[in-house]
């Protein structure tokens, strides 16, 4: 099993200017408009840190705080708040942290990787009846 990345240590902000609007994403993961729009208007950073197969990621938003730790390739239940509960795993392949989410409504894939002070989040849901959506995130290092 591979070990937590290191470059990935740190607090990321996301840049909104770079990154795709997440209404399309959202509007197909069954969230309600009124959700759309508070996460529309909220900031985000992301804090990653790990050592060996552990990592923990804590999310802030102007209206919430979400942390969650993980041991690499262990599958656990999980209380997402964009998607509720969900079956999560989080792997690592080569230099990508891949987080796999999956309740009855499809499967959302986020994969994660650094590129210089930037950590690019990619995200995609495969919905149990409709078309697939992706979504494109861009933090810059604190």
């Amino acid at each position: 099993m591979a070990s937590y990345p290191k470059e990935f240590e740190g607090t990321w902000a996301m840049d909104k200017a770079q990154s795709e609007d997440a209404d399309a994403m959202l509007s197909a993961q069954g969230v309600g408009w009124m959700k759309r729009k508070v996460i529309a208007a909220s900031s985000v950073t992301v804090t990653i840190s790990g050592d060996g197969n552990k990592v923990i990621i804590k999310t802030e938003t102007t209206f919430s705080t979400k942390v969650n730790e993980w041991t690499l390739g262990e599958e656990v239940d999980q209380e997402n708040p964009v998607l509720g509960n969900v079956k999560a795993v989080l792997t690592v392949e080569g230099n990508k942290i891949i987080n796999v989410m999956k309740n009855e409504n499809g499967v959302t894939t986020v994969v994660r990787s650094v590129e210089g002070d930037k950590l690019i989040s990619e995200g995609k849901f495969e919905p149990t009846k409709g078309e697939t959506v992706t979504l494109k995130r861009i933090y810059v290092k604190q």
